[in-house]
């Protein structure tokens, strides 16, 4: 469908990766993409019968190739149970080059977890959050190991010949097309957030706790999960400010997954409509911007950036991509509800009494009126300012320098910013309608899906990763979603199987 942007094939030999919810939709083909080139692949998910079954799929998939796979149980829904993943993983490892958090769900059937949060925000951010800073020793020790690597080779194919030509937008290639011969891959370790473009309806809203028992999980509450997973990345870049160490964040386009299984009233509707019409990306095309963030080399040295179409694309983002206050009180926000999974972790550079502040300051405001950044200006800017000072790390003007070859760069400055849903939605879930997309509340109507409110014409939504009314081929024995938490229960559209 439409556009068909390519990504390098690059040497991964050598290479470790990690993929959160890997046993089907585009984390399966970004981890059966990212074997084939070479890297040894950790498939994250909640089900190992599942986990372990994608792994075949991929070899049989790629028989004349020799994959470096493996399973590792991962639920999302416990924060113990994501430390625990973290520390087995560091401990089993030497290296870690991509971290891809892939894994996530969209207005799941039970909207809390078992340790009292939002199921969105846990799962979508909160869990891999954690996870990242757990396996942050291990990321900057890979640093550390490839600076001391002797530089490959320079590649006789040039960075433009790895980007997707005029003629290749006017009339898309077969899906082996998109894929093109580099040679050399990124001399960078890449933390990869798979977001959506449904990040631009949200809003720092730290009224994270589970809902009433029995309340289904809400758009709302999706669009602000992955507008965090966007906030934190920049947040990340800032922070640790490694040369070699990267965090980037994307949107993968209007994908054919199960993420949308749990969707009811209009949202069902709209996704079997769009999956009607034939407006869905593939699994695999949907894969190609995660894969291009991964590998592209033309991407090393870029500050975090926001990727769609397999390019950086800062114009998809809304103006609170970049605002520093609300990234600040959100790391901050975020590290208080982990302190008890990092102790005091000192190779994280944690301003700890910055912590503190800031959890008394959101009680404060929590006590008094609703916490947002827009009712709660004075809050976000305590968070900011009880913040060490951070180094300087390069513009964004970089980020337009790296990538203007491509197409969508050269037509950015005369482009408006895309409408949400144009290009609908991501991997992990749904988003939301695009009546509207200065206001949330305009687009997302209310917080149910059954409300009068919500979108009534298919054009109008950014439906996510898995906009289909019934499960995907390969995945029939995944079932609705319960309790999160629950070994018993059966698989949940989250990290660990969706």
């Amino acid at each position: 469908m439409g556009n068909s942007p390519s990504y390098p094939r690059v040497d991964l030999t050598g290479r470790t990766a990690l993929v959160t919810g890997a046993n089907t939709g585009i984390g399966y083909e970004t981890a059966k993409a990212l074997a084939g080139m070479g890297c040894n692949v950790t498939v994250a998910c909640r089900s190992e019968q599942r986990g372990l079954a994608a792994i075949q799929r991929m070899r049989d998939e790629l028989p004349d190739q020799t994959l470096e796979l493996e399973f590792s149980a991962l639920d999302l829904g416990s924060l113990e149970a994501t430390k625990s993943f973290a520390e087995q993983y560091a401990a089993s490892h030497t290296s870690l080059h991509l971290l891809v958090m892939n894994a996530g769900c969209a207005m799941p059937a039970i909207g809390g977890t078992g340790d009292g949060y939002e199921s969105q925000y846990q799962i979508n951010f909160l869990s891999h959050f954690l996870m990242t800073l757990l396996l942050m020793p291990l990321l900057q020790n890979t640093v550390t190991a490839m600076a001391e690597e002797p530089a490959a080779p320079s590649s006789d194919t040039t960075a433009s010949d790895s980007s997707t030509t005029a003629e290749e937008a006017a009339s898309p290639p077969p899906a082996a097309a998109a894929v093109k011969e580099v040679q050399q891959a990124t001399r960078e370790v890449r933390v990869i957030h798979v977001s959506s473009t449904a990040h631009t309806l949200g809003k720092l809203d730290l009224d994270v706790q589970a809902p009433a028992e029995g309340t289904p999980g809400s758009m709302q509450h999706y669009n602000r999960s992955k507008f965090y997973q966007v906030l934190i990345a920049n947040y990340q870049h800032r922070h640790f400010n490694r040369p070699g160490l990267a965090f980037h964040s994307l949107h993968p386009g209007m994908v054919k997954t199960e993420l949308a299984r749990d969707f009811t009233g209009a949202w069902k509707h709209i996704s079997g409509a769009l999956n009607g019409m034939g407006q869905l990306k593939t699994p695999e095309e949907g894969a190609r911007t995660t894969l291009s963030a991964c590998v592209d080399p033309r991407w090393d040295g870029l500050p975090s950036t926001y990727f769609d179409d397999c390019v950086p694309n800062r114009k998809a983002t809304n103006k609170a991509f970049r605002n520093e206050a609300d990234q600040a009180r959100l790391w901050n926000f975020s590290l208080g509800q982990l302190q008890a999974y990092l102790g005091d972790s000192p190779h994280l550079n944690i301003d700890w009494e910055a912590v503190e502040a800031a959890k008394s300051k959101t009680s404060q405001v929590a006590a008094a009126q609703p916490s947002s950044t827009e009712d709660a200006p004075e809050a976000a800017a305590a968070a900011a300012a009880s913040t060490p000072a951070q180094p300087e790390v390069p513009s964004e003007k970089e980020a337009e320098d790296k990538c203007e070859d491509s197409p969508q760069a050269q037509q950015e400055e005369e482009a408006p910013v895309k409408a949400v849903g144009e290009n609908g939605g991501d991997e992990d879930g749904a988003g939301a309608t695009t009546a509207a997309t200065e206001t949330e509340d305009s687009a997302t109507g209310s917080d149910t899906a059954e409300s009068p409110a919500a979108p009534a014409a298919p054009a109008a939504a950014v439906v996510g990763d898995g906009v289909e009314s019934k499960q995907t081929e390969g995945d029939q024995d995944a079932a609705p979603a319960t309790s999160v938490g629950d070994e018993k229960a059966a698989d949940t559209p989250d990290a660990a199987d969706a």
